[in-house]
Parts: C-alpha cells; structure tokens; sequence
C-alpha cells in the first residue's frame, strides 16, 4: 500500500521539529508560571534556525531566546526564604 502524503525533506522535518519544540516550551513555561508577566517577552523571543551544512543536508538546529530565561529556568527570582535554621549567618544572627 502507497503512502498518499508526500515525502518530506530533511529541512522540512527539521523545520517542524524545531516549531513543535518551541510550542511544548512555552506550553511549559506557562504550566510552571516561569517568565509569565504582561508582556510576554519571553514567550515571543523564541526563534529558531535550520543551518544546512556544505553538502546542502540539515548540519544543526540552533535555538535563541531572551537570555534572562536561562536564569528563570534555574529558578533565579523564585520566592523561597532563607533557610534561617542551617544557615543563621544569612540572616544576620
């Protein structure tokens, strides 16, 4: 039996891979409220890039987003206190 739907390229296939990924990061970064503010600066700066290598084949898919993600990802500028029993000194006792 002969499959009805065309063939698609390598760069084809890239390319959808990448924007599926981009979709499933922002679905996680509103599932775990990182980033989320009115602007929504973080979740538009997502982009992508299919770059091809000498002989015209898929070489890599590189991904950019505004820096300061990295850093909410580690979770920087959650609201967690200090831990005032192991570590009394942070607290100026």
């Amino acid at each position: 039996m002969q499959s009805t739907q065309p063939k698609l390229s390598e760069r084809e296939i890239a390319e959808a891979w990448a924007k599926i990924t981009i979709q499933l990061w922002r679905k996680n970064l509103t599932r775990m409220k990182i980033g989320y503010n009115s602007s929504g600066d973080l979740n538009r700066s997502f982009k992508y890039k299919v770059l091809n290598g000498s002989r015209g084949n898929v070489d890599r898919i590189e991904f950019a987003f505004h820096y300061y993600g990295k850093f909410l990802d580690m979770g920087v500028g959650k609201e967690q206190g200090l831990e005032t029993d192991r570590f009394p000194e942070a607290v100026g006792y």
